[in-house]
């Protein structure tokens, strides 16, 4: 993707999007789900349903339960942030330790309720 002139005369950046949109569909491809979906196939029939499900993904915030391990959640989670001024570069994504450190166990489940937001940007 690259940026277009009215994209960077508007404070858009197509970069970042693209590097938001690859978060949330590696998000996607493990879990079976969008980390704004409380299960696979929550349906949003009414005008009510669809804002609450735009109101999680304005605000970054990830619902439901999620089973991965701690170094793909933490780059995802930097790949997500709904500031694109704090989400991380596609090249920031692709150096991320995720890539070079050894395997981890097994992942470990997640909820809503846990705390384990990045504090700051790329």
């Amino acid at each position: 993707a690259h940026v277009h002139k009215s994209d960077r005369s508007l404070g858009h950046d197509t970069r970042k999007s693209d590097v938001w949109s690859l978060g949330v569909t590696f998000f996607e491809i493990l879990i079976g789900r969008t980390p704004f979906e409380y299960s696979e196939g929550e349906q949003f029939a009414t005008k009510a349903d669809l804002e609450k499900y735009w109101e999680r993904t304005l605000r970054g915030k990830w619902v439901g339960t999620w089973k991965m391990s701690k170094g793909v959640e933490k780059m995802l989670r930097r790949m997500i942030l709904p500031n694109a001024d704090l989400r991380c570069t596609a090249s920031d994504a692709m150096a991320d330790p995720y890539w070079t450190q050894p395997m981890e166990a097994p992942g470990h489940a997640h909820s809503e309720y846990d705390d384990t937001g990045l504090r700051g940007g790329c």
